[in-house]
């Protein structure tokens, strides 16, 4: 068996890193089949999510979903092993600078940070919302970010009967799947709009209350970029875990550039502002 990234260690037996996490592969020519362990060690370790017969060059994209720095990847041996893990090397450096690059944009600009205060939002999601929206005074009311966004259902009518029909075809077509995906991921967790989403659920469906609450997070976005708050979508729950997430992909180094002296003293610094905040 060969890891990638390669290690030393006096301990011939792979475990999984500090996450607990171990993401087996197997490599052919062509095709690839992997899958997610969670488990401090082989006798407790199970199978959480897995895939075959994937297309190798789709791999590293692969790699860059579902996998993080504290997993322990394996490798069976083959021919190509040091090639893959080379390159898995490579996608995992490049995807390491582009969230520290994204948690600097975060970091400098308060406002932006702000939106952490929202239940559902990441890293990635909350750099592609400021990223895509802009300067929010663009848009006159929440409505017109909704819209914007695509996430206004187009209106069905028909005869006497009228109502709401499919996601519009027009937005921004990523940053409205990140939002659904989002929702998605909120309707499977206690946050404060779970309980509103899981009742739409129950009378539209799933996908319809996905989007149903990508749309009312929408509107929260709209607010929280004008200076205002809505404290009934605040996860204050998570919030020192998304800041530590935050200080993770700065890196101790950035962290110190910036004057932390560590990476409690940047959590520390960053709630107190959000807490004054409005």
């Amino acid at each position: 068996m060969t890891h990638a990234p390669p290690k030393q260690s006096h301990n011939p037996s792979p475990t999984a890193g500090s996450t607990g996490r171990a993401i087996g592969l197997d490599i052919h020519p062509d095709t690839f089949a992997a899958a997610i362990l969670d488990g401090r060690d082989p006798l407790h370790a199970r199978v959480v999510a897995s895939v075959t017969r994937q297309p190798l060059e789709a791999l590293g994209a692969w790699a860059a979903r579902h996998t993080t720095a504290e997993d322990v990847l394996i490798l069976e041996a083959s021919a190509n092993s040091f090639t893959v893990a080379d390159s898995l090397l490579a996608a995992r450096e490049r995807r390491t600078r582009l969230r520290r690059m994204m948690a600097l944009e975060i970091e400098e600009q308060p406002d932006f940070l702000r939106l952490y205060k929202l239940a559902g939002l990441n890293l990635v999601t909350t750099y592609a919302l400021v990223a895509i929206i802009g300067d929010i005074t663009r848009f006159a009311s929440s409505k017109k970010l909704v819209s914007y966004l695509g996430l206004n259902p187009s209106v069905v009518e028909s005869g006497n009967s009228h109502g709401g029909g499919a996601l519009r075809s027009h937005g921004r077509g990523s940053l409205r799947a990140l939002l659904i995906q989002a929702s998605k991921r909120l309707l499977t967790t206690v946050n404060p709009l779970q309980k509103w989403g899981l009742s739409v659920a129950l009378r539209r469906g799933q996908n319809k209350a996905a989007v149903a609450v990508a749309r009312k997070l929408t509107v929260a976005i709209w607010h929280v970029l004008h200076g205002h708050w809505n404290k009934a979508l605040e996860e204050t729950t998570t919030l020192l875990t998304k800041l530590t997430k935050l200080a993770t992909d700065l890196g101790l180094p950035t962290l110190k550039e910036l004057g932390y002296t560590s990476k409690r003293a940047f959590q520390e610094q960053k709630l107190a502002v959000l807490r004054t905040h409005p």
